[in-house]
């Protein structure tokens, strides 16, 4: 049994909070960027989206490219997909599985590279304050 490792603090990171992560994994980054480079791509992933709401996976929605979407929606879990349908209109959802469906078969380098991309932009809407990742915040009114 592994113990330890970057997937341990990739899961330490996701809970942690973006400016605590960022400034470790800025640390980590001058002493090894490969561990600093797998670090970052264990700690969020595609199918981590399924845990975000209804709001974030809008701002998700406004900001990646449709094929994108389709392409790595592919392989994912219904649960997943249904995440995205539920935040779209009807008549897009419509469109949008339709589309989908016309993809016939596609490599699976295709797909992640699809869902590499959506990470990277979610990334880039959690870094803007625009969506939270990992452990929310209490908030207070």
């Amino acid at each position: 049994v592994e113990v330890g490792g970057p997937r341990a603090v990739a899961d330490v990171f996701n809970r942690l909070g973006a400016k605590a992560s960022k400034a470790t994994l800025t640390q980590i980054e001058q002493l090894d960027q490969e561990l600093a480079a797998s670090i970052k791509e264990m700690m969020f992933t595609f199918e981590d989206i399924v845990d975000l709401d209804g709001a974030s996976v809008r701002e998700i929605l406004k900001m990646v490219d449709k094929n994108d979407l389709m392409l790595a929606l592919k392989s994912s879990a219904d649960e997943l997909k249904e995440k995205f349908y539920a935040n779209m209109s009807q008549r897009a959802k419509d469109a949008f599985i339709e589309e989908m469906q016309f993809l016939g078969a596609v490599k699976m380098k295709e797909v992640e590279g699809a869902q590499r991309r959506i990470v990277d932009a979610v990334q880039a809407l959690a870094e803007q304050g625009v969506l939270q990742l990992g452990e929310s915040e209490e908030m207070v009114e």
